[in-house]
């Protein structure tokens, strides 16, 4: 970035893998995770860190996803096991001057007394999410709840998803391009067959199928909004099957796979795989980034950064095991809501020069075209014990609560429908 002047004298930055390599003019960075920090520092290396090249150095160590170092804390216990905890106690205490600074979205203060007594006193500062949505810096979510297959809920998703750019480039958003993300529940198995089914439904995809969304999904406010959005643009249902070709091609679609760089066993393909996927994922908003649809299991739960993500796909219709039972909730739900904390952010972009780009702009005029480009959509098939647990999660891990809002069902006269108002606005 900027260059560091200090005294008239250039300051460099250096990428180092441990701290031999280190110069005293410069700063020094090494970049590492906290699995491969505690396991050079626990097993002899060659080339490694080891304790004793912490002993004469300065230190700030920047820590992202704090919450896992944690598990000593959250345990109540005073073990000398060697855990990722007192990995990074032992290096604090190898210099009194060394800082350690933390940086997480789920720190845990609300359920975990042990977490709070230790932290109150050392919290610089405090910025969860229900103030950054009421700050307006996140898109509003939406837990859209369909009745339907699996195939059809993808297929709506996908449709919603195409309506996002289409809405967009009508505005002049020309290289807005919005993801979608197809959420396996447990197993990597169930991924690759999502992506076969996906692969399928569109690939095959007809204007009949887009007749029976536009008949069975009257009921859902957008889809009328969505058929109606096209016959005025005069696109027709066999246009927009060409559309729904041409942008959802196997080439824009990503399957990540669940490989770790710190696992011991990875080849050199898959790490190469992994290091080009990594890339890929945290390069979605570039426009010379093609992808435009990503099939996971738990990947992408955390230390994922993306604006563009606006629909994820829970596929599966099967209560998630585990949860339901004395308030307790499932693996796999929590780690929905936590990719719903990911998806949560923003897509900044403006239309007119008194606008915040930053910032929603339509919470006033929600029946304006372009809020929804402010909206994320959780799809998920109507089940109402689920959507209750989602709920439930949300509001523990993201502190969100989404039962601030009720729904009312408004009947209208059939003759009313057939007015310009009701059909054109």
């Amino acid at each position: 970035n900027d260059k560091i002047i200090i005294n008239n004298k250039l300051v460099e930055i250096n990428q180092v893998n441990n701290f031999d390599d280190s110069n005293s003019e410069s700063i020094n960075i090494c970049f590492t995770t906290i699995q491969k920090l505690h396991s050079d520092l626990s097993i002899d290396k060659e080339n490694s860190l080891t304790f004793e090249d912490f002993k004469d150095k300065k230190l700030v160590l920047i820590a992202d996803e704090a919450h896992h170092i944690q598990s000593r804390t959250k345990q109540k216990t005073l073990s000398e096991k060697p855990t990722w905890e007192n990995t990074i106690e032992k290096i604090l205490s190898k210099n009194t001057q060394n800082i350690l600074l933390e940086f997480t979205a789920t720190m845990g203060f609300v359920n975990n007394s042990s977490i709070k007594e230790k932290y109150m006193d050392r919290l610089l500062y405090k910025y969860a999410l229900p103030q950054f949505r009421n700050d307006r810096y996140s898109k509003d979510i939406d837990l859209f709840r369909v009745d339907g297959d699996k195939k059809y809920r993808m297929l709506v998703a996908t449709l919603i998803n195409q309506y996002r750019q289409d809405i967009g480039s009508k505005y002049g958003l020309n290289n807005f391009k919005p993801v979608i993300l197809f959420k396996a529940q447990k197993e990597i198995k169930e991924s690759l067959e999502n992506h076969k089914l996906f692969r399928e439904l569109i690939d095959n995809l007809k204007t009949k199928d887009l007749r029976k969304i536009k008949e069975k999904g009257s009921k859902l406010t957008i889809i009328p909004k969505i058929f109606n959005f096209y016959k005025l643009e005069n696109i027709t249902l066999n246009q927009l099957v060409k559309k729904l070709h041409l942008n959802f091609n196997e080439k824009f679609c990503l399957n990540v796979n669940e490989e770790s760089l710190d696992k011991k066993s990875i080849s050199k393909t898959n790490k190469n795989e992994v290091l080009i996927q990594e890339n890929i994922l945290n390069s979605l908003e570039n426009k010379n980034n093609p992808i435009r649809v990503i099939f996971a299991v738990h990947k992408l739960n955390e230390g994922w950064d993306v604006l563009n993500l606006f629909d994820i796909v829970r596929v599966s219709g099967k209560q998630a095991s585990g949860g339901g039972y004395k308030g307790k909730l499932s693996k796999s739900t929590i780690s929905e809501a936590q990719l719903i904390g990911r998806g949560a952010r923003y897509y900044p972009f403006v239309i007119s020069n008194d606008q915040e780009k930053y910032k929603r702009k339509f919470d006033e005029n929600i029946t304006h075209e372009l809020r929804i480009l402010e909206e994320l959509y959780f799809h998920s098939w109507n089940d109402s014990r689920y959507i209750a647990d989602i709920k439930n999660a949300i509001r523990e891990k993201l502190g969100l609560d989404l039962d601030n809002v009720e729904e009312k069902e408004l009947k209208l006269k059939e003759s009313f429908k057939k007015t310009k108002l009701y059909q054109h606005g």
